[in-house]
């Protein structure tokens, strides 16, 4: 497990946001009709050079601090009781392992209007708590403004500190006669705040974690509006903040199988934009005929007699694996088509796991069209965007919650509508990219 960390981290020292090397390795042999897409081997530099070797091994060390911010709005109360509930055991043993990990205690905080210390202590801060204990603490506990919490969050952050801000996530527009309004002005906010950090610290990694938790108490809808003594099962997130090399070693250190209870989503999203070396097209399966021309060319692209043309690429997103998850590289939502750098619409992909076991690559992804068959450059790019569940679990209208709504949070899609737009706007819109030559 150390040693794939360090090699993650050692290709992720190469290829950050502003990384122009587009370097790829050429295929040698081919095994079971797959090209040979050689791995360097743990622990070594990607190019060779011992300094970088020697630093990225430095990196993988615990030496940074942990800072965990807790919202306690009066939203958050029906979560809490003295230790009782599904989020308070399922917080705690997160933390717990994070502080066994790290080998030094978590820097603890409530967070609202504003930033309340509250010690080092992880059993009297999560284990015992009761909604007494998040009142009486002070800061604004009536309403809360999403933006201004990562806001807060990411102006005490920097390279040597990993942030873990916990909340329901809920946008309280209140009494604003225009919500709609307010939930945009909310997005540009969050989008600020991270685009405002990207520009002194050019290195970050967000982790999100959708888990859920019996309720019992008052819920406030989204016009602030009580609903008492409701009981049912509510979502709340886990957001991780901080330098990539530290969120990532910190994910390996603790999976999402060792959560105590099930995490139902992911997502990831970071600066950092590592190669994708190893890649190739492969014989089969295809429809039609094609000339195959080295990993990266073909020509003499011909339909078959329906009218349709298929190639598949084999690819080893080990790298991007490790950081996005395997359900996002599945998700075809997330592949920009590009021929001679227009968007192809008319391609349509499937991707689906390498279960080769002899072969290096870790996917296969297929391209399929019945539109006309170019000549050139053939782009196929990984894109920074939010995953599909944001959209799914985001729900416009609380003031009533039944079967069909309890499992969601109001305005959940504005939060990764801002991330992505600041990343975008700093990083670029994509990952990284497999180039190809058709003839």
């Amino acid at each position: 497990m150390r040693d794939f960390l360090l090699l993650i981290i050692v290709c992720l020292m190469l290829n950050g946001c502003n990384a122009k090397d587009n370097r790829r390795i050429e295929s040698q042999q081919q095994r079971n009709g797959v090209p040979e897409m050689p791995m360097k081997a743990p622990g070594m530099s990607y190019n060779g050079n011992a300094d970088e070797t020697s630093y990225a091994t430095s990196q993988t060390s615990t030496s940074f601090q942990v800072n965990v911010y807790l919202e306690n709005s009066g939203s958050m109360n029906g979560y809490v009781d003295a230790g009782k509930t599904d989020f308070q055991h399922n917080v705690f043993n997160y933390l717990d392992d994070v502080e066994q990990w790290l080998g030094s205690q978590l820097n603890l905080f409530f967070i609202n209007s504003k930033i309340i210390p509250k010690g080092s202590n992880l059993n009297d801060y999560i284990s015992k708590l009761t909604p007494n204990d998040f009142k009486s603490s002070g800061g604004n506990t009536l309403t809360t403004d999403i933006a201004d919490l990562f806001r807060q969050v990411l102006e005490q952050g920097n390279d040597s500190v990993v942030s873990i801000l916990i909340s329901d996530f809920i946008f309280s527009p209140g009494t604003q006669n225009n919500p709609e309004a307010y939930l945009g002005e909310q997005q540009v906010k969050i989008k600020r705040a991270f685009e405002n950090y990207l520009n002194q610290n050019p290195n970050l990694a967000v982790i999100v974690y959708q888990l859920y938790s019996n309720f019992k108490g008052t819920y406030y809808d989204y016009l602030n509006t009580p609903h008492k003594d409701y009981e049912g099962r509510r979502p709340y997130y886990i957001w991780v903040i901080g330098h990539p090399l530290k969120v990532a070693e910190m994910r390996v250190a603790i999976p999402e199988n060792k959560f105590l209870h099930k995490v139902e989503n992911f997502w990831s999203i970071t600066s950092l934009s590592p190669n994708i070396e190893n890649y190739a097209i492969l014989p089969n399966p295809k429809k039609g005929s094609f000339n195959k021309l080295g990993k990266d060319r073909m020509n003499k692209m011909k339909k078959d007699t329906q009218g349709e043309f298929m190639f598949t690429i084999g690819a080893d997103f080990g790298v991007l694996d490790s950081i996005l998850g395997n359900n996002y590289l599945l998700d075809t939502n997330h592949y920009a088509r590009i021929i001679n750098k227009h968007t192809a619409d008319d391609w349509y992909i499937t991707v689906s796991p390498n279960t080769i076991p002899t072969s290096p690559a870790t996917h296969n992804i297929s391209l399929f069209t019945k539109g006309n068959l170019p000549k050139g450059d053939f782009e196929l790019a990984i894109c920074r965007n939010k995953p599909k569940w944001a959209d799914e679990y985001s729900d416009m209208d609380d003031r009533v919650l039944s079967e069909s709504n309890q499992m969601k949070t109001y305005g959940l899609h504005i939060i990764f509508d801002g991330i992505v737009r600041a990343y975008s706007a700093k990083c670029g819109d994509y990952y990284s990219s497999m180039n190809f030559k058709m003839n």
